[in-house]
């Protein structure tokens, strides 16, 4: 009998720590402030709605990832499958050398808060370097 309660209570423990759910979140990226690495290759795009026809640097993800939602939840939404991620970087002329090569990104990710912007999920870069893998 005392077995069957151990099992009922950890059951109940686990369903009420949020699991799958708690799990999947765990293994997801997180927003701002929490920084990201994100690996992957590196494009330059016409973006379609500047006027002037100015580029856009996308990240092509190796892998899909997720996103978790934050503590404003209204801000930042989560995220499932994003395969892509639009790049905001300071100066994208000094790294039109790496376009079309493999890189990791270091920054922050953030939700789409406009319609201008490409992707659901884009990531503001501090660091963008060449990939050795």
């Amino acid at each position: 009998m005392k077995k069957q309660h151990w099992a009922f209570t950890s059951l109940a423990l686990t369903l009420a720590s949020g699991w799958p759910f708690g799990l999947l979140a765990a293994e997801c990226m997180q927003y701002e402030p929490a920084k990201s690495h994100v690996p992957g290759t590196l494009e330059s795009r016409p973006d379609p709605v500047d006027p002037n026809g100015r580029e856009t640097l996308m990240l092509l993800l190796d892998e899909p990832i997720c996103v978790a939602g934050g503590e404003d939840t209204e801000l930042n939404k989560p995220e499932q499958d994003i395969k892509e991620l639009q790049v905001l970087y300071k100066d994208p002329y000094r790294i039109k050398v790496l376009v079309g090569k493999k890189v990791q990104i270091d920054g922050w990710l953030f939700h789409k808060d406009s319609e201008e912007q490409l992707t659901n999920v884009l990531i503001d870069a501090k660091k963008i370097k060449s990939a050795s893998y």
